[in-house]
């Protein structure tokens, strides 16, 4: 199966850089993602600091499922 996205530049060339660098924005989310997990799992965190990533990380998960963007797909 093929697909073929066509866009006419440069009226719609936001739409067309979200298409090609889709994959590279998939990846930054999924490393800030584990990143944050590790942090909260293994990093020796003030309370406060804690507490900010951990609300980091609820808001990223949730504006993932919100978006139903799936990081693992």
């Amino acid at each position: 199966m093929k697909a073929t996205l066509e866009f006419n530049l440069p009226d719609e060339q936001a739409e067309h850089y979200c298409a090609i660098k889709g994959a590279d924005m998939l990846n930054v989310l999924w490393e800030l993602k584990a990143e944050l997990r590790a942090m909260l799992k293994y990093g020796e965190l003030p309370d406060t600091q804690y507490e900010i990533v951990e609300k980091i990380q609820d808001f990223l998960i949730g504006s993932l499922n919100d978006n139903d963007v799936n990081l693992n797909k």
